[in-house]
């Protein structure tokens, strides 16, 4: 026993808190960050698992996590705002999905797109390709119900 916690502490010391905590059983969220002064992309990982929250907004806001949750808040030009968590109850997989307000599922797209624009908060959960950089401008050439919801 008193290896394990030497090697766990040997591992943290490191900077390897990722394989500590998956050596451990946590749901380990990874989330990458794509953006900043214009629109962004936060990109959700969960063992193998993708989720993108794509927005207009020129900032955003993040809470601190826990190993089964991670959450953001997208803020608009106006100072709107748009709390978004993802959380884990097997810690393979989504098991809870809120943005504004609103639940959703991964089984129903793997991207929510979120605009503060026009005056309202709007959502629409979509498919996108997420095998490479996430960039705005290339998701609206691709993506025609991203291209429609954001040029509304």
């Amino acid at each position: 026993m008193r290896r394990v916690v030497l090697l766990v502490l040997a591992l943290l010391s490191c900077g390897c808190d990722d394989l500590v905590n998956r050596a451990l059983g946590y749901g380990y969220f990874n989330r990458t960050f794509i953006g900043s002064g214009g629109p962004s992309a936060t990109l959700v990982t969960l063992s193998g698992g993708k989720l993108a929250i794509i927005s207009d907004c020129p900032q955003e806001e993040v809470p601190e996590r826990s190993p089964r949750r991670v959450s953001g808040i997208c803020v608009g030009e106006d100072g709107r705002r748009a709390a978004w968590s993802c959380e884990t109850k097997d810690k393979r997989s989504f098991s809870r999905i809120v943005v504004a307000g609103k639940e959703f599922y991964v089984k129903d797209g793997n991207s929510i797109l979120v605009s503060t624009k026009g005056g309202e908060i709007r959502l629409l959960q979509t498919t996108t390709d997420h095998s490479g950089q996430i960039s705005f401008e290339s998701l609206l050439q691709e993506n025609e119900d991203a291209r429609k919801f954001f040029t509304k």
